[in-house]
């Protein structure tokens, strides 16, 4: 099958532009829930919680876009709650990004 790239290009070029006018809190967020869906599907597979820093970099591959990681809280009642620091670059401030939110 033949792809047509003049027809193609300009779909691609509403989806880059889409991508990139997302801000830094929506990307938060999405890491967020990526992480917590990645994170739902390995505790599952494996029937524990990731604990080595290579089972953790699995769960957690890529910093948010400000720069920091992603950090997963499980509560004692094994609530799972993914975080992000906001813009500030601390935690537990107002601008952090929490998935699923509280």
């Amino acid at each position: 099958m033949r792809v047509n790239r003049a027809a193609l290009a300009p779909l691609l070029t509403v989806a880059l532009l889409a991508a990139c006018s997302r801000s830094p809190d929506e990307a938060a967020h999405d890491g967020c829930k990526g992480v917590y869906d990645r994170y739902m599907r390995w505790t599952q597979k494996h029937q524990r919680r990731p604990e080595t820093p290579t089972e953790i970099k699995e769960v957690t591959p890529k910093p948010g876009p400000w720069g920091t990681a992603y950090f997963v809280e499980v509560a004692q009642d094994t609530s799972v709650v993914v975080w992000s620091n906001g813009p500030d670059r601390k935690p537990d401030t107002a601008d952090d990004i929490r998935y699923p939110q509280e």
